[in-house]
C-alpha cells in the first residue's frame, strides 16, 4: 500500500467514527423538535391556565376571602364598635398572609420533582 491509500483509509476510518460517535446536539434538536410538536398539539384553555396557577396564589385568594367574609360578619354585628372596619381590615390582611404561607408551602418542591415524586 502506498501512503496516499493509507491516509484515505484513515480518513474513511475516522468519518465512520465520527458518524457513529454520539452527538449531544442531533439528540438536543430531536428533543426540540419533539417538543415544538407537543406544543402546537396542545390547546389553551381555561382549566389549562387556571391550573398552571401557582398554589400560593390560589391559597392567597381563599385566604383574603375568609377575611373578608370575616369582616363582613364583624360589620354586621349589632353594637359593632367604630374601629370594627379595622378589625376586619386585619382579619383580611391576616388571611392573605396565612394563605400565602401555606400556599407557598404547597407550592415548594414541585420545581426539583417529577410527577410521580421522582427526581427530574
Amino acid at each position: 500500500m502506498s501512503d496516499q491509500d493509507e491516509i484515505e483509509r484513515i480518513k474513511r476510518i475516522r468519518d465512520q467514527q465520527i458518524k457513529v460517535r454520539y452527538d449531544p446536539d442531533e439528540k438536543k434538536a430531536r428533543y426540540n423538535k419533539i417538543s415544538v410538536q407537543r406544543r402546537q398539539g396542545t390547546k389553551v384553555t381555561v382549566k389549562s391556565v387556571l391550573k398552571d396557577v401557582p398554589d400560593k396564589v390560589w391559597w392567597s385568594l381563599i385566604g383574603g376571602l375568609i377575611g373578608l367574609v370575616f369582616m363582613l360578619i364583624i360589620m354586621r354585628l349589632p353594637g359593632a364598635p367604630d374601629y370594627a372596619l379595622y378589625i376586619g381590615l386585619a382579619g383580611v390582611g391576616f388571611g392573605l398572609v396565612i394563605g400565602f404561607i401555606l400556599g407557598k408551602q404547597r407550592d415548594s418542591g414541585k420545581e426539583d420533582w417529577g410527577p410521580k415524586g421522582g427526581r427530574k
